[in-house]
């Protein structure tokens, strides 16, 4: 999308600022200008058709980031709770001792899911770093809302996720949550800003949606809500 932004700036500078009274084609024939703008307008039409597909694309090559099983370098340093928390009073949930912070999200998950831990081989000791990195990724999903993330944050929600799952931790239910998050930020970015009408005109002319009809539904759902809404049933 940069890219084609970056495109259409450079042919509207030439244009505006060097403008062509006439142009020869490659067969001789004499062009005028409203000719050449109507074939700019055109050019112009197609970029940004293509821009919407490259949307698409882009939503589905982050999807892909999203599922892939990268080497993980998330740290403590990554979540400003447990870098203002630890050392500090502690409580104990399950196994573990928890900053006092966490603790709510802690038994949510505990309440919700039971032992996440409890298939992991790992001792408590091997396992704790691990436990509070995915308890402190899930209680930012419940402190932030659409504008307030990015790809960078759901990127550091996926390291946290995917440390808790190659230690057999029960994680499933974050990741699957993780890609309704990712969705719903796409479509958040599209309809930003935008008003009712002009979501209409995202619609093609057989009314399907020109950007992935799904990602729009979640951004609707997480709309003005934390985006741990409907993890815990």
């Amino acid at each position: 999308m940069c890219s084609t932004v970056a495109v259409v700036a450079r042919y509207l500078f030439l244009y505006f600022f060097f403008p062509p009274n006439i142009y020869i084609n490659k067969c001789g024939n004499i062009i005028d200008s409203v000719v050449v703008l109507s074939l700019f307008s055109q050019f112009i039409l197609a970029l940004l058709i293509l821009q919407y597909e490259v949307d698409d694309e882009c939503v589905e090559s982050f999807m892909e980031q999203l599922k892939a099983k990268v080497k993980s370098e998330v740290d403590y340093s990554d979540f400003q709770i447990l870098e203002e928390e630890l050392g500090k009073d502690l409580k104990m949930v399950g196994r573990f001792n928890v900053p006092l912070r966490l603790e709510p999200i802690a038994k949510r998950i505990k309440d919700g899911f039971g032992d996440i831990t409890s298939h992991s081989s790992q001792s408590d000791c091997a396992a704790k770093p691990t436990y509070l990195l995915f308890c402190a990724a899930i209680k930012e999903m419940d402190d932030l809302k659409l504008d307030q993330v990015n790809k960078t944050k759901l990127l550091l929600w996926r390291d946290a996720i995917n440390n808790a799952f190659n230690l057999q931790f029960n994680v499933d239910f974050a990741i699957k949550h993780l890609f309704k998050i990712a969705r719903a930020y796409f479509g958040f970015k599209v309809m930003e800003g935008k008003s009712g009408e002009e979501m209409l005109k995202l619609k093609n002319v057989d009314g399907n949606m020109e950007v992935p009809e799904d990602c729009l539904r979640e951004a609707e759902y997480f709309s003005g809500k934390p985006l741990s809404t409907g993890l815990f049933r």
